[in-house]
């Protein structure tokens, strides 16, 4: 089923069904909801990027320089991810579970972001809910890229 079929049929269901249903779901699901995108997908993004973006994006400091100890490459990837999920939201509309989530980045706390990654997306999800709105498909696909680069919580 098409991911934006299932969206349809989540923003249709009663808030306290969906909390619910995320609450029971294994981790392992969760992982599965919100893996990362296609290369088609990943390949169209950067299509629609600005030229000035993406070189940006190109030109990121190195993951020495920002999160010691990370694999490389690690780095450019997550600012990438972030400014690709922070462009879905208008200033000063970004979500709660989304500012938390930009201060593990901010914090270079990769583990922390790891392990909260999905109770993150749990809150998200509930926050949509519960005030009747929607997230945008970059935001399902950045978290999605955030899990597949930083893999599995380690508990």
């Amino acid at each position: 089923m098409p991911a934006e079929e299932v969206d349809e049929i989540i923003e249709a269901m009663p808030a306290e069904e969906v909390d619910e249903i995320i609450e029971a779901m294994p981790a392992e699901e969760v992982d599965e909801i919100i893996e990362a995108p296609s290369a088609e997908e990943v390949d169209e993004i950067i299509e629609a990027m600005p030229a000035e973006e993406v070189d940006e994006i190109i030109e990121a400091p190195s993951a020495d320089e920002e999160f010691p100890g990370a694999p490389d490459g690690i780095e450019a990837r997550l600012r990438e991810i972030i400014e690709y999920m922070g462009g879905a939201y208008a200033e000063g509309d970004v979500p709660e579970p989304v500012q938390r989530l930009f201060g593990y980045i901010e914090g270079n706390d990769l583990d922390g972001l790891r392990e909260n990654l999905n109770p993150l997306w749990k809150d998200l999800f509930k926050e949509n809910q519960s005030g009747g709105s929607y997230h945008a498909n970059a935001v399902t696909r950045s978290f999605r890229a955030l899990r597949e680069l930083l893999g599995p919580p380690q508990s």
